[in-house]
C-alpha cells in the first residue's frame, strides 16, 4: 500500500523514481495522509467503537471460553472443532454487521469460504444465497431485527425530504425519527435535496485503474466555497467522490478554489462509511465512457452509502442519463427525484437577506453569480 501510494503521488508531482525523493518530500507537496498511518488508526478508531456498544455480544463470545472437563477423544474434538468454527462465524457476521451499521443500516452480507458453509447451515434462522462468484452468503434478517429493534425503522440521520425519496429504494419499512423534521433548511438555496445533471464525459486512468471527471470536481468545489460563503463552517460540508483518481484531482485543486485557510472534507465514499456530515456534495463521475460501463455505482449497498450521509442537505453532481440508462436502481432513483423536482441542469440559490431566488451554479461554463 505505501508502495502504491508514493508511486501515485510521483504522478501527481510528475517526477520519477530515479529522482530519488524521499517521501517526506513528496508528502510534503501532495499533503496526502500516509496511508499505512491512516489504516491503522481507522482500525483502532474501530475498535474503540465496537468495545464502546451498551453490550458485549462478539468481544465476550471472542475471550471467554469455559473448558470442556469431559475426556479429550477424536469426537471430542470433532465437536470442538465444529461447534469453533459455528461461534467465530456468529462472531466474524456479528463484527460485519455492526461495522456495516454504523451510519449505515442497509445490510452487506458476509462471506464464508465453501468449506465452512456445511457447519454454518446448522445454524438457527440463517438463510443462505449465492452471489456471482459462487461463494456463500449469510442472510440473517431475524438477528438484525433483534439486534437493533427499532433502529431499523427510524433515522435521525437524513434530512425528511432527502429520506423519503430516496430511502424506498433501499429500505422498505425506514421511519424519520421527530427530530429530523425539525432541522431547518440549508442557507443559500431553494431545496435540501438536488441532482445536478449534465453530460460531460468523464476520464479514465488506465495505470491505476480509476476515472475522474473535471467537470463535476470543478463543480463541487465551487458549491462547497459558496456553501462558506454562506455561514457554513468548513467541518460542517464534505464532499464525496466514487473514485480514487477523482479524490486525488478534487484535493489537488482545493486550495487554489476554495483556498489555504478553509479546511473542508474531501473524501472517498468508501473511507467515509460510518461518517456523516451537514452538507454533502456528491460527485459520482461516471459518464459517457466508450466501454458505457458505471462500475460499483450499480451496487445497491454501496449506493446506499454515498446517499445517506447527508443530515441537512445532500446535491448530487452526476450524469443521471447515463447511470438510468445502463442501471434499474438509478431509473427508479431518477423517477423518483422527477416526482418531487429535485433534479435539474442548473442549482437554484435564495438571497438570505432579500429571499431572491436566481440560478447561479449552471451547468454551461459552471457560472458563480454573486446575489
Amino acid at each position: 500500500m505505501a508502495v502504491a501510494q508514493r508511486k501515485i503521488e510521483r504522478r501527481m508531482l510528475n517526477v520519477r523514481l530515479l529522482d530519488q525523493h524521499p517521501r517526506e518530500w513528496l508528502r510534503e507537496r501532495t499533503q496526502l495522509k500516509d496511508i499505512v498511518q491512516a489504516a491503522r488508526e481507522r482500525k483502532w478508531n474501530y475498535l474503540r467503537k465496537l468495545m464502546l456498544l451498551p453490550d458485549d455480544r462478539w468481544n465476550r463470545k471472542l475471550t471467554e471460553w469455559t473448558p470442556n472437563t469431559r475426556r479429550f477423544d477424536a469426537n471430542t474434538a470433532a465437536e470442538i472443532l465444529i461447534s469453533c468454527q459455528n461461534n467465530m462465524q456468529v462472531v466474524n457476521r456479528e463484527i460485519a454487521l455492526a461495522r456495516n451499521f454504523i451510519g449505515n443500516r442497509k445490510p452487506v452480507a458476509s462471506k464464508l469460504p465453501e468449506t465452512n458453509a456445511a457447519a454454518a447451515e446448522e445454524l438457527t434462522d440463517l438463510d443462505f444465497e449465492a452471489d456471482d462468484d459462487n461463494n456463500r452468503i449469510i442472510v440473517d434478517n431475524n438477528f438484525m431485527n433483534e439486534f437493533f429493534g427499532d433502529k431499523k425503522k427510524k433515522t435521525k440521520k437524513d434530512k425528511h425530504n432527502i429520506s423519503q425519496t430516496l430511502m424506498p429504494h433501499f429500505y422498505e419499512d425506514l421511519h424519520d425519527d421527530p427530530s429530523v423534521l425539525q432541522r431547518k433548511p440549508v442557507k443559500g438555496v431553494t431545496k435540501n435535496l438536488m441532482f445536478i445533471t449534465h453530460s460531460q464525459p468523464e476520464i479514465s486512468e488506465k495505470d491505476i485503474k480509476s476515472h475522474s471527471n473535471p467537470f463535476e470536481a470543478k463543480f463541487a468545489l465551487k458549491l462547497a466555497k459558496y456553501f462558506l460563503q454562506q455561514g457554513y463552517k468548513g467541518s460542517q460540508i464534505t464532499v464525496l467522490c466514487t473514485y480514487l483518481d477523482q479524490l486525488l484531482s478534487l484535493r489537488k485543486a482545493a486550495p487554489n478554489v476554495i483556498g489555504e485557510r478553509e479546511k473542508i472534507t474531501i473524501e472517498s465514499v468508501d473511507n467515509y462509511q460510518g461518517e456523516e456530515s451537514d452538507i454533502i456534495i456528491l460527485s459520482l463521475v461516471r459518464s459517457n465512457n466508450p466501454e458505457g460501463k458505471i462500475g460499483f455505482l450499480n451496487i445497491p449497498n454501496r449506493v446506499c452509502v454515498a446517499l445517506s450521509r447527508a443530515k441537512e442537505g445532500l446535491f448530487v453532481i452526476c450524469n443521471m442519463d447515463f447511470l438510468a440508462k445502463k442501471s434499474e436502481m438509478w431509473k427508479k432513483i431518477q423517477k423518483s427525484v422527477e416526482e418531487v423536482d429535485a433534479i435539474d441542469t442548473a442549482l437554484t440559490v435564495k438571497c438570505k437577506m432579500h429571499q431572491k431566488e436566481q440560478v447561479s451554479f449552471e451547468l454551461s461554463g459552471i457560472s458563480t453569480t454573486k446575489i
